[in-house]
């Protein structure tokens, strides 16, 4: 499991910074040497030796270049900063916020547009946020009572007792979801109740197996479909992802929406009969 960056000891018993450690976590990631990093940045190799040793202090402006260049999160882009002494830039909203009741509207426009096909919306930590109507009503069909219950979508598909007895071909539909979640972990983009979650759903009877028997990648198809039968129908979907670009709020930076769509003619006609029969 990933520490968070700037408080993991072994990259400080060398006598780093904060910063220092952060800086080199980040900059090892993306594949970088510190001559690399500092002809992306405009600086100079000494420069970023020296701030990742804490012979040097960065300013402000410094800090933002860098987290810039290395492509950092928001979420660790505020970590950075307080390493380095200074306030976080980027806020972190409620989504209950009154502030946020446009970026609540437009999810929900989204989310209403994709009918008659399911979509919902997640946080950073696979918490369902929101769905529309044709997801809320797949759900409570396979799911009655427990879909009310259990609001996290990597418990949801990938717990025996859930969503999974239903799943057809479940083991490249969940290995696609975990490894998804595990690279969200692995870009250091994690929160610990991801990183919670996850342990969790690792101690699931046949999960850890998806990660030790990993697939060759030429064996993928163009998507993986995510196939549930439905009573006497198999509905069979590909998925899409919508995220927010251009943001400067945590929240919204991790929100997720998954549309997804018939994969074959037979799922576009019983998600439409469905969908009429259920309104």
């Amino acid at each position: 499991m990933n520490t968070l960056i700037g408080s993991d000891s072994s990259t400080q018993s060398d006598g780093q910074s904060p910063f220092g450690a952060s800086l080199r976590v980040w900059r090892r990631h993306r594949g970088l040497s510190q001559l690399d990093l500092s002809l992306k940045a405009g600086i100079s190799s000494r420069h970023v030796s020296f701030l990742e040793t804490g012979r040097s202090s960065p300013s402000r402006d410094m800090v933002h270049i860098l987290q810039e260049t290395l492509r950092v999160p928001l979420r660790e882009r505020n970590r950075m900063l307080l390493a380095a002494g200074y306030a976080p830039a980027y806020s972190e909203s409620d989504l209950d916020d009154n502030a946020m009741w446009q970026v609540k509207k437009a999810v929900r426009m989204l989310l209403d547009r994709h009918e008659p096909y399911p979509a919902y919306a997640m946080d950073g930590a696979w918490n369902l946020v929101d769905a529309n109507a044709t997801f809320t009503a797949l759900l409570r069909r396979l799911l009655p009572g427990s879909h009310e219950e259990e609001k996290n979508i990597l418990r949801l598909f990938l717990s025996p007792r859930l969503l999974r007895p239903f799943a057809v071909d479940w083991e490249p539909a969940a290995r696609a979801v975990l490894l998804r979640a595990q690279r969200q972990l692995e870009a250091l983009e994690p929160t610990d109740e991801l990183a919670a979650v996850l342990q969790e759903v690792r101690r699931y009877e046949g999960v850890e197996d998806l990660l030790r028997n990993p697939v060759d990648p030429s064996r993928f198809e163009v998507f993986i479909p995510v196939a549930l039968r439905m009573g006497d129908t198999v509905a069979r979907w590909i998925t899409t992802i919508i995220t927010f670009g251009g943001v400067v709020d945590v929240t919204l930076d991790s929100l997720v929406i998954e549309c997804f769509f018939p994969a074959d003619r037979e799922t576009e006609a019983y998600v439409e009969s469905f969908s009429t029969a259920t309104r």
